[in-house]
């Protein structure tokens, strides 16, 4: 078994509080709290260290509804929020999940104790059934199943108050599934237990499973959001205290598609990404699936900078062309295979997508498409950036309350409306053709459909054919049956025509989609992604596409703990949703708002700084990262303080243009440029070295690098950028960096000659705190005095320590 079970301590203040009493018989909410309103559980951190956390778990109360089946009263039992036990035959009931981070390496034990419970009397909980494919007969009644093992037994079911899932690895991060059941029933007796309180005990411990074997100091900038909405216990880990690292933007394409695909990798480098560009002949004359994920694999384990989203260029079959290959996952095609780089579970390493595409023209019209989203949304109206469309098949009632949870989240975020087509009555595409020709944001669908598109109501490749939406380019969640099968003979499949039709003047539907390569799909755990996705885009601020739909997949993974096992449900579900176009599209959910950007027009040659102050609206851009970028020579990048204000540096080589790109969140891209010109007379900072030998006054451990605690002597040099000699400089160093002391900080230069080089005639002195962490940046400022003027460069210098890593 994959699941380890654990008895839980039973407190002896159960005793004193336990309490019988009979359901009752109307409403639908039962408080556990006076006065609470309806509501999730409460899930905290209590205590966490390296050796074990303590969590606290209430709930106000429980939701509750009374359902004949078969002449029997059944009493169904959930929580706002929670998952459920799910597994078929056995009494289904609420069960809350929670990803909690382990030690990279090691064993990890759960304990649990209540400390308030109450019995509820004479209940009938009917158990867990076979989902339903989407199709007709989703909504129908079958006869209950019941598992005899637990029915016919005297005994709890679920057997303990916490267990653990199996350990899984997502890039940075090593992860467990903490499972709670504050509700537990006793067939025999009829006897439900409601457990108010339950506190619970995460031990770490030696022997361990599916143990990480690379651990970075800094986590992934794409995963980080993830991490902060979905593991419990981040906050508690320290990992982003000198910020997140940006990976690579890994593209893999037919060699066919190279010179298409470049505007897009052009546009990703000067929005802050390294782009690394592979043809397929550069892995391999007639690469497999399995040589283009070891290519990957070795990118993310040995690149100095490993890729963070990965984008396929290429359908799996083209003809004359040739083929850019996939995986396949219980007989559908699947890209995660490539994502999964660590470990031997289903968490991907890096985000995926595939521009799956047959000739050059249409990878120009789907780099167009994502270009004209990102780079340059259309402005020409803007409500349509708050509008949506949800559609779906009413025989499963639970496709249409799925669209009005995604209905009611984008409302809740501010969208001015959101279109609604139900089916039956709707059974012709026109209304929703309407919807995204007039302007929508979002395209979202559960229902029934095939490769070909949607049945009802109809809705298929020809009519996305037909679509005269333009600009107005939507995001489409198709959460149905194999309408995202890459790999079908329909070719396009309806996917594959989102992304692809059009022209790169007239475009047709929209950038990305997400879909299934899975013609049978079921209508409950379609559901659990379905609002995943959007859980995440509207709640959690998951504004990459690839980021939202891995939030769809876990939320299923949350939702239904007993399937997660390997080669379970979920698995195969994780496989068969794929990302169709690019990954790291980021998404609008409001109009974009346009950026105000201050910077100097034109530097000298030398000046190896930019100070960049943004504004987004009448508010400071914080958080907008802005990037530096002159071919081949320049590429820096920093993320704008509270006050909207950075200074970017960078090594100055010659002159010409440097482009100013400026990204942020609902904001409007900015492209500037700043003149890089020679003047008569630049002094500049060029190089330093640390002395930490402990001759003369320095004071270390002589390895050459700054460490915490020691008195570094520093020599800089100086380098004349300009036409005309410099005299008699005179160098100053100062800092404001709160774990730095100068002390001295005045050199001599002496004369500099146009082009030339020279050294400091005596050290710079300074002293690092023994507070100071390992991997902060210290910063100097170097003002270089000559001829009555100042000329000012940074000097930056990182403090290395080693690092513990506990396992």
């Amino acid at each position: 078994m994959w699941r380890r079970r654990y008895d839980q301590v039973l407190a002896l203040s159960i005793l004193a509080t336990m309490l019988c009493m009979a359901l009752p018989a109307d409403g639908a909410w039962m408080r556990l709290e006076a006065n609470a309103e309806a509501g999730p559980a409460r899930v905290a951190v209590t205590e966490a260290d390296r050796c074990r956390m303590s969590v606290a778990v209430s709930i106000p109360g429980v939701e509750r509804q009374q359902t004949e089946r078969e002449g029997i009263a059944y009493t169904t039992v959930g929580i706002p929020g929670a998952g459920e036990t799910g597994e078929v035959g056995r009494p289904s009931l609420p069960a809350i999940t929670r990803l909690v981070a382990i030690p990279a390496r090691g064993g990890v034990e759960v304990h649990a104790h209540a400390v308030d419970s109450l019995i509820l009397e004479d209940v009938d909980i009917p158990p867990a059934e076979d989902p339903r494919l989407d199709g007709p007969s989703a909504g129908d009644d079958e006869a209950l199943t019941f598992d005899e093992t637990v029915y016919g037994r005297d005994a709890l079911y679920p057997a303990s108050l916490a267990e653990l899932g199996p350990p899984a690895i997502m890039r940075d991060l090593r992860l467990v599934q903490v499972v709670i059941y504050p509700v537990r029933y006793n067939p025999a007796r009829r006897e439900l237990h409601v457990y108010q309180n339950v506190e619970i005990e995460i031990e770490f411990t030696d022997d361990g499973s599916n143990e990480k074997t690379l651990v970075r100091r800094r986590p992934s900038a794409g995963f980080e959001d993830l991490y902060r909405s979905l593991v419990l216990n981040y906050d508690e880990l320290g990992r982003d205290s000198d910020g997140v690292e940006r990976g690579s933007y890994l593209i893999i394409t037919h060699d066919q598609f190279v010179e298409e695909i470049t505007p897009l990798a052009e546009w990703k480098e000067r929005k802050g990404w390294d782009v690394v560009v592979t043809k397929l002949s550069e892995i391999d004359p007639s690469p497999s699936s399995a040589d283009i994920k070891n290519y990957i694999s070795d990118a993310y384990f040995t690149w100095e900078i490993p890729p963070e989203y990965v984008l396929l260029v290429g359908d799996n079959y083209m003809g004359s062309i040739g083929q850019f290959p996939t995986f396949s996952h219980q007989g559908d095609c699947t890209d995660l295979p490539y994502a999964l780089l660590e470990g031997n579970d289903y968490f991907p390493e890096v985000l995926i997508g595939r521009m799956s595409v047959d000739s050059e023209n249409e990878a120009n019209i789907v780099v167009a498409k994502t270009l004209g989203y990102e780079r340059d949304p259309y402005m020409g109206s803007t409500s349509w950036y708050r509008r949506g469309l949800v559609v779906a098949a009413t025989y499963a009632y639970s496709c249409k309350t799925t669209k009005l949870y995604v209905k009611e989240k984008m409302l809740e975020y501010g969208f001015e409306y959101v279109d609604e087509v139900w089916c039956p009555p709707t059974w012709s595409s026109g209304p929703i053709k309407t919807s995204i020709n007039n302007g929508v944001g979002y395209v979202n669908y559960r229902g029934f459909a095939d490769a070909y598109g949607w049945s009802s109501p109809s809705f298929t490749v020809s009519d996305i054919a037909s679509l005269t939406n333009g600009w107005k380019l939507p995001v489409m969640t198709s959460i149905i049956c194999d309408t995202g099968d890459f790999a079908n003979s329909i070719d396009p499949c309806f996917g594959e025509a989102w992304i692809r039709y059009g022209t790169t003047s007239n475009p047709k539907g929209g950038p990305v989609f997400v879909g299934p390569s899975d013609l049978y799909t079921h209508t409950k755990w379609n559901n659990a992604i379905d609002a995943g996705i959007y859980r995440g885009i509207f709640d959690e601020g998951l504004m990459e596409f690839a980021q939202a739909v891995l939030r769809g997949k876990i939320e299923l993974y949350n939702n239904f703990p007993s399937i997660i096992y390997p080669g379970g449900t979920v698995e195969h579900y994780f496989h068969i949703y794929n990302v169709l176009g690019d990954p790291e599209l980021n998404l609008w959910t409001a109009a974009p708002e346009g950026l105000t950007v201050d910077h100097a027009a034109s530097i000298p040659l030398g000046k190896n700084y930019l100070s960049v102050d943004v504004v987004a609206g009448s508010a400071p851009g914080e958080g907008a990262l802005i990037c530096l970028y002159k071919e081949d020579e320049i590429f820096s990048r920093e993320y704008a303080d509270a006050d909207g204000s950075a200074a970017i540096t960078f090594d100055p080589v010659t002159t010409g243009d440097l482009w100013v790109t400026v990204t942020r969140v609902n904001g409007k891209p900015y492209l500037g440029i700043v003149s890089i010109n020679q003047a008569s007379l630049f002094v500049g900072y060029v190089a330093h070295a640390i002395d930490d030998d402990n001759v003369g006054g320095s004071q270390g451990n002589g390895d050459g690098y700054v460490n915490p605690g020691e008195t570094i002597e520093m020599p800089v040099g100086l380098r004349n950028w300009g036409t005309q000699t410099a005299s008699s400089v005179t160098g100053y160093l100062t800092s404001d960096d709160p774990w730095v002391t100068i002390t001295d900080g005045e050199e001599q230069f002496g004369t500099i000659g146009p082009g030339s080089t020279v050294p400091s005639q005596e050290d710079f002195d300074f002293q690092v705190s023994t507070a100071c962490t390992s991997g902060h940046l210290l910063q100097f400022v170097l003002r270089a005095h000559t001829g009555g003027q100042d000329y000012y460069t940074v000097i930056e210098i990182p403090v290395r320590s080693p690092d513990l890593v506990y396992s």
